[in-house]
């Protein structure tokens, strides 16, 4: 088996988690067939920068 797909839920949580640490940009999402095939996440005050966050965990 591969490894499990991110799900909308993951990325809901991801997305609180940054919030709460204070971050705040233009995020985008891109889906697969079966889950979130990643997340990059563009800061407002430093455009250039990117993150790219995708630890493939299922939430427990």
């Amino acid at each position: 088996m591969g490894e499990p797909k991110p799900t909308l839920q993951w990325a809901e949580q991801t997305l609180r988690n940054l919030s709460e640490q204070g971050y705040t940009g233009t995020v985008t999402i891109r889906f697969a067939q079966g889950g979130v095939q990643g997340i990059t996440v563009n800061q407002e005050l430093q455009p250039r920068q990117q993150a790219t966050i995708v630890p493939a965990q299922p939430l427990t």
